[in-house]
């Protein structure tokens, strides 16, 4: 999670997609990751998913298709598209890193 003043640290670690673009998708918690999935292309293109949080924090992770980057898959992380940002803002929140989810559809 990110809060205003370590914001900058938290963007500048995150991967522009193959033309070198930033795509933020402003996601509520009932959004599921097939939804998320249909906004990319499908090739090598990622995006970031931000959703609010108790309106002083912003949770951003990283998806991408087709494995991009070295960052584990939905199966991985036993996830699916069924699965809500909510879901995964949970899950992220007691996780150690902050590995990004490479959607490898």
């Amino acid at each position: 999670m990110t809060t205003p003043g370590d914001g900058k640290k938290a963007f500048a670690q995150l991967r522009p997609s193959i033309t070198g673009e930033y795509m933020f998708v402003c996601c509520l918690p009932t959004d599921n990751l097939g939804w998320l999935t249909e906004q990319l292309y499908e090739h090598r293109d990622m995006l970031v998913v931000s959703a609010a949080v108790a309106d002083r924090m912003i949770f951003t992770t990283q998806l991408a298709r087709s494995g991009e980057a070295d960052w584990p898959s939905l199966t991985d992380l036993g996830l699916s598209f069924d699965t809500t940002v909510g879901d995964l803002m949970l899950g992220r929140s007691v996780q150690d890193d902050e590995t990004p989810v490479a959607l490898v559809v």
